[in-house]
């Protein structure tokens, strides 16, 4: 074959030729002429480069529309090939389809809850901020603790804020309707950095006592109650019977994943409150300045902790940072990549199954291998017919497999635990679509690769009957070790699995130490303006009760501040009696009525019960957990011991002595270990 440089140099040659002998036609002389073309004719070696460029593009589009001609062929052939054998392509897509679908609905619920950043502004700067009693950071802070961090840490933070969770009565028009909201510090808003939909945040005065009473809304309640009616700004509402007026409705990507908020007030804490350090109930929160990294941030705050203690040493236990996406996630991230492990492995079992049946199924095709071989087509062409088929499936799959995530997903939401944060925002979009299709590409290779290769190999033998069932001796080797890794894979699966249905025996196996059998529950919040004063609170509580009991059926109604394995809850450092504040015990800490453990069914162990004659003005009292008892009083009984629980000053302890001892219960759930619990007669607001 001629090389097409020399076919282009001839041409150059001739055109030049032609235009000399032009010239010399006109009267110049040979010489002149010649010259006279050349300077016409311009830049050879340009011309040149520009002629190969020109050459090559039009090579390169001939193979590409050649190759995308030959694609489309393999995927036409392909799927009349599966057409024709639609029993094994229905097993094949299947099997996908399954893998496929379980790894796209355990993907969209990872990516919600783990992957897909927080709706916040520079999220990764927001930071959960807690004391860190016996390291067991972050929990709950006081106001005093709060208002002197906030104070002391203005080189840390652009923004620290607190949230009290609150719940509230809408009473404005319509039926009465209690929703979950809370009360922040001004600055709350600003911290989390999403401006309001309709109107703004709160202002600073306004987070003060004796303000003006405003509110913000959330999207939900908005859109929910008042219409999505813009006008609501500037609008009256009541809460708990008092007027407020509406400054703001927050945009539909605002949420609270963990508490499901509806609706905020100022928090506008007292002189008093401001002074107390010794109730923790506040979640703070602080947006980190920038260019200041969370180890910086939190040896600066390890100061102020340290110089908080030494003014309050019975009430501060230093400072706990923690990045506020971790601490939301939690332990759900872990066992979010377990499942997504799982469901792979899944998907990777499913595609050796469909490896297998392409090779079983290539093994039957030899012949037509060897006849495709011996008319010409190229090892590649063969590899890329068997890719296309497997193409084929996998498109096929992928597209059931995500009709399939939609509804594994659907009942991965309905299924799933309470308290999985931001489970509320998995769904299907583009870029778990993305990853469905990346996933069939892959299940695609997996399967395909090896068929194709093996395909590509065909040999003329074949082509006269020489082949042996079930394959070459190579192919049947590879078969064998599919077989042996998928064995492999599902021992492994089922073996998981085994431990899985082994812990649920267990746990059903677990006493949880009360009887929750026939025992039903009701949270009431009463208001806190109109219920300001202690003894309008145990009064209106006690006739609760005896309402409740007053109700054909009711054996026993009690109040408690926490029921197990409940939402809420409160804890409390205990120091028994002849101990220092290093022997501190974190204790749960429940305010019950008298009949509360009966309700409940939790045994007595030891003592006495609560009376109707606990309370404030009479000994303070508490019952403990069996595990606080033993925790405090090693090796002896707590029976009369007496325990502070670190409201008093270091010198002047306020002890409550122990009447008596009940079962653990576990609050936290099944699985959780028990905590030392203490338990205080209800009408106390706080022990």
């Amino acid at each position: 074959m001629k090389d097409p440089d020399s076919d282009l140099e001839d041409e150059r040659s001739f055109h030049l030729e032609m235009r000399v002998r032009e010239l010399m036609d006109e009267g110049l002389s040979g010489a002149a002429a010649r010259a006279e073309a050349r300077r016409r004719f311009g830049d050879v070696g340009r011309i040149r480069a520009q002629c190969r460029q020109i050459r090559r593009e039009g090579e390169t589009h001939v193979k590409r529309a050649a190759y995308f001609e030959q694609l489309r062929q393999d995927l036409a052939y392909g799927i009349r090939q599966l057409w024709a054998a639609r029993g094994f392509a229905a097993i094949a897509v299947l099997t996908l389809a399954l893998g496929i679908g379980a790894t796209t609905s355990i993907y969209s619920v990872l990516r919600a809850v783990v992957l897909r950043p927080l709706a916040f502004e520079d999220s990764e700067r927001i930071a959960l901020v807690g004391e860190n009693y016996q390291n067991l950071g972050p929990i709950n802070v006081s106001v005093g603790n709060f208002v002197d961090w906030r104070r002391a840490s203005g080189d840390v933070f652009e923004h620290l804020a607190a949230l009290d969770y609150e719940s509230f009565n809408v009473s404005d028009s319509g039926d009465p309707e209690r929703v979950l909201g809370g009360r922040v510090s001004h600055g709350y808003f600003e911290l989390l950095g999403m401006a309001p939909l309709h109107g703004r945040w709160f202002l600073a005065d306004e987070d003060r006592p004796g303000s003006e009473r405003v509110a913000i809304l959330s999207y939900g309640l908005w859109a929910r109650r008042y219409g999505a009616d813009p006008g609501i700004v500037a609008r009256e509402i009541r809460l708990n019977g008092i007027p407020h007026t509406v400054v703001g409705v927050m945009p539909r990507e605002f949420s609270y994943p963990a508490y499901d908020q509806e609706l905020w007030t100022p928090a506008a804490f007292t002189p008093t409150q401001e002074a107390m350090h010794d109730e923790h109930y506040l979640d703070v929160f602080g947006r980190l300045r920038p260019g200041i990294s969370y180890e910086a941030a939190q040896v600066r705050l390890d100061v102020i902790g340290e110089e908080q203690k030494k003014l309050y040493p019975n009430e501060s236990a230093g400072i706990r940072l923690v990045p506020y996406g971790k601490w939301l996630v939690g332990d759900y991230r872990t066992r979010l990549l377990i499942l997504m492990g799982a469901v792979s492995l899944v998907l990777l079992i499913a595609c050796t199954n469909v490896l297998n049946l392409l090779l079983a199924r290539g093994a039957a095709r030899s012949r037509e291998m060897a006849v495709r071989a011996a008319l010409g087509a190229g090892m590649g062409r063969l590899a890329r017919q068997v890719l296309a088929e497997t193409f084929v499936l996998a498109l096929v799959a992928a597209a059931l497999g995500t009709a399939l995530g939609f509804w594994m997903t659907e009942t991965l939401i309905a299924w799933a635990p309470e308290g999985v944060p931001r489970l509320e925002e998995t769904r299907i979009d583009p870029a778990v679509l993305g990853f469905t299709l990346m996933a069939a590409i892959a299940a695609s290779l997996f399967s395909g690769l090896i068929p194709a290769l093996s395909a590509a190999r065909a040999e003329i033998p074949a082509l006269r009957g020489e082949h042996r069932a079930g394959g070459s001796r190579s192919q049947r080797r590879i078969r064998f070790a599919l077989v042996s890794a998928e064995i492999a894979l599902a021992l492994a699966l089922l073996a998981g699995a085994g431990l899985l249905v082994r812990s649920a025996l267990e746990m059903g196996r677990v006493q949880p130490g009360f009887d929750p059998r026939g025992v039903l529950t009701a949270r009431v919040t009463l208001p806190r303006d109109a219920y300001a004063a202690a003894p309008n609170v145990v009064e209106t509580f006690e006739r609760i009760v005896e309402d409740a009991k007053g109700i054909p059926g009711v054996r026993h109604a009690a109040v408690s501040s926490q029921v197990p394995m409940g939402p809420g809850g409160g804890s409390n450092g205990l120091i028994p009696e002849g101990k220092t504040l290093e022997d501190m015990i974190q204790s749960q800490l429940r305010m019950v009525s008298s009949d509360y453990f009966a309700a409940m069914g939790i045994p007595l162990l030891e003592g006495r019960l609560f009376l109707t004659s606990d309370r404030r003005e009479s000994e303070l009292s508490m019952v403990v957990s069996e595990t606080l008892a033993r925790t405090a009083f090693p090796g002896e009984s707590a029976l009369g011991k007496r325990i502070s629980c670190c409201e008093g000053e270091p010198d002047e302890p306020s002890y409550k002595t122990v009447v008596g001892i009940v079962g653990d219960v576990r609050s936290r759930g099944l699985g959780a270990e028990i905590d030392p619990s203490s338990t205080f007669p209800s009408d106390r607001r706080r022990p």
